[in-house]
């Protein structure tokens, strides 16, 4: 895969590199919301599921209005920074992500860790040996950024494989030409894609997934 027909990966962080991480936030959400209003879990992770390609702050400070409480929401903000940055709030890295990082060393892949993540969040990440943090603003429900970010990483007309557990996120990207990869975990399952399958060409569970994908693309 060495050289300029090698492909480049585009690889989310909240869901995929840190599989709980979106559990672990709707738990923190539903602790946090529960001192002030009796809201079940499960509608959190509701709207969790609908919002999470947008921008984090946005639909966070909609959803403290639309529940009456955005006089609490500085508290939040405040509150959930100390979270991201406990090392003890228990969003942990899938140890299968390194194993990918060294299979794309050695095949000569590189990637592009995607986040909206605070870098506290993204603190957790050991060296990469053949990927790097790619910063972005916007949501990823919108084509568009897509489009910046291919831009921004001069990864524009090469082969782009991008892995996320959003299927909303994966069908806007698809809509950029990128080959999609649904990654699944406890919170974004295939039921939640059913309605995006056209836009989904590839669904896995692990990084082995992932890797298998890559080497049947060079046989």
């Amino acid at each position: 895969m060495r050289g300029s027909d090698a492909p480049h990966l585009l690889v989310d962080f909240d869901g995929v590199v840190a599989p709980n991480a979106v559990g672990k936030t709707i738990d923190f959400l539903h602790r946090f919301l529960n001192r002030y209003r009796t809201i079940s879990r499960a509608s959190i992770q509701s709207f969790v599921k609908e919002t999470v390609s947008f921008p984090v702050q946005d639909t966070i400070a909609y959803y403290f209005q639309s529940l009456g409480l955005t006089d609490r929401l500085a508290e939040f903000q405040a509150a959930f920074r100390k979270f991201d940055a406990d090392k003890s709030s228990g969003i942990s890295i899938d140890p299968g992500f390194y194993r990918f990082d060294q299979y794309c060393k050695t095949a000569g892949i590189r990637f592009s860790v995607l986040s909206l993540a605070s870098t506290e969040r993204l603190a957790r990440l050991k060296a990469l040996q053949s990927g790097s943090i790619h910063r972005f603003s916007g949501s990823k429900a919108n084509p568009e950024t897509f489009v910046r970010v291919l831009r921004d990483l001069n990864a524009v007309g090469k082969r782009i494989y991008y892995i996320d557990d959003s299927p909303i996120a994966l069908a806007a990207a698809r809509s950029s030409g990128v080959i999609t990869v649904h990654m699944e975990n406890d919170v974004m399952r295939r039921s939640d894609a059913t309605e995006y399958k056209k836009k989904i060409q590839h669904r896995v569970r692990s990084w082995n997934g992932v890797i298998r994908i890559l080497k049947e693309s060079e046989r």
